[in-house]
């Protein structure tokens, strides 16, 4: 037997439209929470989408024959972007 249609629309509901702030419990370690503000906020997130979209146009200058300058640029630009996200994931 199939669950209800309901069903459906609250977990899409719980998923989607929840918002960020209600689905992230800050902890109650002063420090966590500072942490925890700091990660899960709106302009944290839209930092790092930036990142990737910036790293994403950066990754398609690559290509066969470039000078050694804009390999240098571009792996310089990998390794501080990767920094950026171990950063986050450690912290998170």
């Amino acid at each position: 037997m199939a669950p209800p249609l309901h069903m459906f629309d609250q977990a899409l509901a719980v998923a989607v439209l929840w918002p960020l702030q209600e689905r992230h419990i800050p902890p109650e370690n002063a420090v966590r929470r500072a942490v925890h503000s700091l990660l899960y906020n709106n302009v944290t997130e839209g930092i790092i989408m930036a990142i990737i979209v910036c790293n994403t146009i950066i990754m398609l200058f690559a290509h066969h024959g470039m000078n050694n300058e804009w390999k240098m640029a571009i792996d310089y630009t990998n390794i501080i972007v990767t920094g950026v996200f171990v950063v986050e994931m450690v912290l998170k």
